[in-house]
């Protein structure tokens, strides 16, 4: 089944952000998921990194949950 991430379902659908490198990535998707106007389908679940020790990805979450 492909589930259509724009459309708006009774429970959101929860998803991995991938990150690499300082996590900008991640942040600006999160800051867009803040501002949007209308519900998501989807939500952010976890964070995944190839640099759990040394990248920011503990930071972010903590930042974002």
């Amino acid at each position: 089944m492909i589930h259509n991430f724009f459309k708006k379902t009774e429970e959101p659908a929860r998803c991995a952000l991938f990150m690499s490198g300082s996590g900008s990535n991640v942040e600006r998707l999160l800051e867009w998921i803040e501002r949007s106007p209308t519900e998501l389908s989807w939500t952010p679940a976890v964070i995944a990194t190839d640099a759990p020790l040394s990248s920011r990805s503990e930071e972010i979450a903590e930042k974002w949950s």
